[in-house]
């Protein structure tokens, strides 16, 4: 780990300043970077290092940002200034060293090993603030293997970098990076808006993997997934022979090319042919427990708007152009319809996926309403998953307990929690368990910032109902969640930006934009006046710090990316909460244990520490989220509140047979709780 003083970072800043004046090649964006550094409350904000002294007792989330990240990071286009975010950071453990790492493709650049953040975190890295969390490594462990004029980087060479997911495609052990591409907001297709994949290489002696590849090995392993609007890749091992497959999550484009989703399926050395039995535009999708039988082997896929982007923005519900012009796309619209759910299952005697939920033929192919992202979890008490589905204006819950064994998730909820649509356009949302009590909590994301402070949400369920937290606490405690001051651009930072020139101040993407919005010449279009109205584009729940309680990460556009500091221990009394971390191992199946339910059961729970509970997780993804606006966290973490005692693991793993592996050694499991380095690892016996 690196370490900085504040007098130190300057003083070299300084140096780096003088040699961007005199450098023949330095560019006008490089010298306000190295000013912009100099500028006071950058490094460690001010307004953070006061939080740190004391007034972070009574705020839920806390805004680290300002001291997590490389002293390098602070910079125009990378994590720590304000940018146009696409989904948030993904956290993973590169050195496999029990603590996360940091990875974010700053969206829309072209040369990884200078233009993305790859940071390494120490174990022995207190994360105090007293030193960054990580050690940029991108230049030393990224490399770009498509050649310099060739067909990936024309007409352009940067990247359209959306969804991410770093896991093991290959099964060789070691861990691989595979990025959606958006297609220039499918306007634009063509090779170089492919979707990328580094492969990752162990050279020996180290510990972190040298990821190597582009837009070039995507199309090498026919994962290029061509001309698309990609937003996100689902990975999952489909037909259980132990190698995980994808499907495609796309959106339909702006031009007249019909590319909806698709399955990938892994055949080995690196290779995937496509199948045929699923074609979705979706805008989100989980493996779980759809039918009530207590395994999660049911992909229920939320379908989104599939018309042409032109229809969908202009308000044509009947897009009776399309009819005409491409009467194919029209009538898989007409059997795809918007806002509808459809769930799979794999079929082993037949050999591929197939259709369980109801065949739907719908004339109005448009109604502007779908479901945003979609969660599991128990949320009704009976041990067997339930379905959270997120909409603009609410959270639909489809309980197990509510419907007849084999019943899907569909039609009618169970229950449903409401709010103005104007107050609050739902963006995406997680489940998580942040105070260790046990009981999991919900963090909805509003997409605009247009008043004093977001709308953002967070929801308890307490006697049978679910509450906002903001009753209980007042909505100030939610600290940096909702605090707009935090995820703003800072007015310097624009100042010293766009002060010379007009317009864009020549600056291309979002520098542009936010030159043209510092000018008051903001074009039209879906991004104009960001700076002022951030849209917010990622979430995610991840524990960063290794704390046991799960932070939270919000990215806006045009805005900030902050990394909140989970603060419930010290707000809600929770300091003396336990908590049980977990990671599977699969080995006849996937190794992430992809698909399994684990089910635990402790005692000493509740108020009194008088009852006994079952807590279930899904292990319904790894690495990516649901939704392409987020990542997860693959160790489970389980609450115990104060005095819970772990009795029992129930493991029910992915696969044709089923298998249940059950752990009830009590003293083992005991040894376990309350440690994230030296966490429960469950390995899949093998019968």
């Amino acid at each position: 780990m690196l370490s900085y003083t504040i007098s130190s970072v300057l003083a070299v800043f300084c140096v780096n300043a003088v040699k961007a004046v005199v450098s023949s090649e330095a560019s006008h964006l490089s010298l306000l970077q190295a000013v912009a550094r100099l500028q006071p409350g950058v490094l460690h904000d001010e307004s953070i290092t006061t939080r740190k002294s004391g007034a972070d007792d009574n705020r839920l989330f806390v805004d680290v940002t300002g001291y997590a990240l490389p002293a390098a990071w602070y910079a125009w286009n990378h994590s720590g200034f304000p940018r146009s975010h696409q989904g948030t950071p993904t956290f993973v453990d590169f050195d496999a060293n029990g603590v996360l790492d940091y990875f974010y493709h700053n969206h829309y650049q072209g040369d990884p090993a200078k233009d993305w953040d790859m940071g390494l975190s120490s174990g022995k890295c207190d994360f105090s603030g007293k030193e960054p969390y990580y050690e940029s490594i991108g230049a030393d462990h990224l490399l770009l293997t498509e050649p310099a004029d060739s067909k990936w980087k024309k007409p352009e060479t940067s990247m359209d970098t959306h969804g991410t997911a770093i896991l093991d495609i290959d099964r060789d052990g070691v861990l691989d990076i595979y990025i959606a591409s958006g297609g220039g907001e499918g306007l634009v297709g063509g090779s170089a808006k492919n979707a990328v994949l580094l492969w990752g290489h162990m050279k020996e002696g180290s510990r972190v993997p040298n990821f190597q590849g582009g837009r070039d090995a995507a199309e090498y392993a026919n994962l290029e997934n061509p001309d698309s609007r990609g937003r996100m890749n689902y990975f999952a091992d489909v037909d259980g022979d132990g190698l995980l497959d994808v499907f495609f999550q796309n959106e339909p484009r702006g031009d007249n090319l019909h590319v909806p989703g698709y399955l990938m399926m892994n055949k080995g050395n690196r290779k995937f042919e496509r199948d045929e039995h699923i074609t979705e535009y979706m805008s989100t999708m989980i493996l779980t427990d759809a039918d009530g039988d207590g395994h999660a082997n049911e992909f229920v896929v939320l379908r989104r708007d599939c018309v042409p982007k032109p229809c969908t923005y202009g308000g044509d519900k009947t897009c009776l152009k399309l009819k005409t012009n491409n009467p194919e796309w029209y009538d898989f619209c007409r059997e795809h319809p918007e806002g509808s759910t459809a769930v799979y299952k794999y079929s082993h005697k037949a050999g591929h996926l197939h259709l369980i939920s109801p065949e739907l033929v719908d004339d109005n192919i448009m109604t502007g309403i779908h479901p945003m992202s979609v969660q599991s979890g128990d949320f009704d008490g009976d041990a067997v998953a339930d379905l959270a589905v997120l909409m603009k204006d609410s959270i639909k819950f489809y309980y197990s307990s509510k419907r007849n064994p084999g019943d899907l998730p569909i039609g009618e909820p169970s229950e449903s929690i409401s709010w103005n649509e104007q107050e609050c356009f739902a963006d995406t949302f997680r489940v998580a368990d942040l105070d260790n009590d046990g009981k999991q909590e919900i963090l909805v994301v509003c997409f605009h910032v247009d008043g004093d402070q977001p709308a953002h949400k967070l929801f308890t369920r307490k006697l049978g109902r679910w509450m906002h937290y903001s009753d209980k606490i007042g909505k100030a405690s939610m600290g940096s969640f909702v605090d707009s001051e935090a995820l703003h651009a800072k007015d310097w930072q624009i100042e010293s930006l766009c002060k010379t020139g007009t317009g864009n101040s020549g600056y291309k993407g979002y520098l542009g934009k936010i030159c043209e919005d510092f000018h008051g010449e903001q074009a039209g279009g879906t991004h104009a006046g960001h700076t002022s109205q951030p849209r917010t584009m990622g979430l995610s729940v991840d524990d960063f710090n290794n704390d046991g309680f799960m932070d939270v990460v919000v990215s806006y556009d045009i805005g900030r990316m902050l990394m909140m500091r989970n603060n419930f221990k010290t707000t809600t009394n929770a300091t003396e909460n336990k908590f049980l971390a977990i990671k599977l191992v699969g080995k006849t199946c996937n190794q992430y244990g992809i698909g399994a339910t684990v089910l635990l059961t402790a005692s000493h729970m509740g108020r009194n520490s008088d009852k006994t509970k079952v807590q279930l997780r899904e292990v319904y993804a790894a690495s990516h989220e649901t939704d392409w606006l987020g990542t997860k966290d693959d160790r489970i973490i389980f609450g115990l509140g104060p005095n819970g005692v772990p009795e029992k693991i129930e493991v029910r793993w992915p696969g044709k047979h089923g298998q249940i592996q059950v752990l009830d050694n009590k003293y083992d499991l005991s040894k376990k709780v309350n440690s994230m380095v030296n966490l429960m690892v469950i390995e899949q016996a093998v019968e």
